[in-house]
């Protein structure tokens, strides 16, 4: 007896949902580790990691930086280093 229409459409939009959150984790896993090579490398992380670990734009975190909003933020070959422990939520951003 096959599955009712319904049953099948309620199937399919699950396995996406589950397609969506299995793919933001492993985004999330590959910062992750990213930032824990960068961690043991220097103790401070790039300025895109940390970006994309927050959901918001490298140019968003430069900004910041040029600003003096981001504690311990410097700038190294061009390019803004942050503490590894940065947090943007503490900081208002």
């Amino acid at each position: 007896m096959p599955l009712p229409q319904k049953t099948i459409k309620t199937i399919h939009k699950s396995l996406n949902q589950a397609k969506r959150i299995l793919a933001k984790a492993t985004r999330e896993m590959d910062l992750l580790l990213k930032s824990n090579e960068t961690k043991e490398a220097n103790e401070d992380v790039l300025a895109q990691v940390v970006a994309e670990k927050n959901g918001v734009s490298n140019s968003t975190i430069r900004r910041h930086c040029q600003a003096g909003a981001i504690p311990g933020a410097k700038k190294v070959g061009g390019k803004w280093r942050l503490p590894h422990y940065t947090d943007l939520g503490s900081l208002g951003l």
